[in-house]
């Protein structure tokens, strides 16, 4: 499938996502989840989770330490430019490389507020 044909698919399922037709009782479905779907969003929650935890980690070692500073702000910068250019089949090598963007965005969160606001941390 060229380019084109990919691009005009995803505008249909776009388009088909926002024209939905609901109605009350579609809004109050809750019937059970099939298990597959519940499975994959287990491990969404459970790598959003992850990603949360390492930042919390990122930022707690810069706390401690005072590791955080330019190095940091580029490291994440470059793991989430490195996670766009990954092949989505190569899905442990997306996840180490969100991990490693979320430390390193917790680890220079005081450069980013040092940056923005002009407030020193120490």
């Amino acid at each position: 499938m060229n380019f084109l044909g990919m691009k005009l698919q995803a505008i249909n399922g776009v388009k088909s996502y926002f024209n939905r037709s609901w109605n009350f009782d579609d809004m109050m479905n809750v019937d059970e989840i099939p298990h597959d779907i519940h499975t994959r969003l287990k491990k969404v929650y459970l790598t959003l989770f992850c990603a949360m935890l390492s930042s919390a980690f990122g930022s707690y070692l810069q706390w401690i330490s005072i590791a955080g500073g330019k190095f940091t702000v580029l490291s994440c910068v470059a793991s989430l430019i490195w996670i766009y250019f990954t092949p989505p089949g190569r899905l442990k090598t997306r996840v180490l490389l969100l991990m490693l963007a979320a430390y390193s965005f917790g680890a220079s969160i005081s450069a980013y507020i040092n940056y923005l606001y002009k407030i020193e941390q120490w």
